[in-house]
């Protein structure tokens, strides 16, 4: 799936892209499963979801915030349907693997902490970020 800047996320890809990544994952010892609400039943209400920040008309999601949750595993590339996203923070996780090359399809993104995680690789070169680009690893 290659995303263009004419893309938008639509509800139903936004929300399987989240199930997707929270599936690919798994939560080390914490008290409980904090993302109870990430689930294919509610699809339509993705951006009342824990941790989930959308703008706009129809609601795009622009935020991730997912920092010190004991997740583990591996960033999944469908991370890069979220085509509206701006800002994710994954800090302190237990993520590990390459930093999937579909992070460069997203055109509005512009901070991005992998910081105190296992991840490793570059960041997709892309010429949208690369002047306002802020990142932590």
């Amino acid at each position: 799936l290659r995303i263009t800047s004419q893309d938008t996320c639509n509800t139903q890809r936004c929300c399987q892209s989240l199930i997707t990544q929270r599936e690919r994952t798994s939560l080390g010892s914490s008290d409980g499963d904090a993302f109870t609400s990430w689930n294919s039943s509610s699809t339509g209400e993705f951006c009342a979801w824990e941790e989930v920040t959308c703008q706009g008309r129809p609601q795009q999601v622009v935020a991730l915030s997912l920092p010190s949750q004991g997740f583990t595993g591996i960033l999944s590339p469908t991370i890069g349907n979220l085509s509206s996203l701006i800002t994710l923070n994954l800090s302190n996780n237990g993520f590990e693997g390459d930093i999937p090359s579909s992070l460069g399809h997203l055109h509005h993104f512009s901070v991005l902490d992998l910081s105190n995680n296992s991840s490793s690789g570059e960041l997709p070169s892309n010429h949208y970020y690369r002047k306002r680009y802020q990142c932590r690893f």
